[in-house]
């Protein structure tokens, strides 16, 4: 079964590189543009990004954690919404 589902998924992606209207993560946080960053480094990133004249939607890019270490230290990455006529080849799916 799980082999059907990883052929189906490729035959999807090869229909079509770019994200449309029927996409199921449209209007998700799923492309990340930053390397993993201090809460507080990500946090101002996220907001310089949102503040930009340019940008409408003030929730287009948000934190997210990437990972937890042995020591407690966290990392976080700023991600942006998932747009129609993204690529598809940009979509990382982050951990929530």
């Amino acid at each position: 079964m799980g082999v059907n589902k990883k052929v189906v998924k490729n035959e999807e992606n090869k229909k079509s590189k770019i994200v449309d209207s029927n996409h199921k993560s449209l209007g998700k946080h799923v492309i990340s543009l930053t390397v993993p960053l201090t809460l507080y480094d990500a946090t101002k990133t996220a907001e310089r990004f949102n503040s930009m004249p340019s940008n409408r939607d003030q929730d287009m890019f948000t934190v997210k954690l990437v990972s937890e270490h042995k020591s407690k230290e966290k990392n976080y990455m700023v991600v942006r919404k998932l747009c129609i006529g993204d690529s598809i080849d940009f979509i990382d799916y982050p951990k929530e």
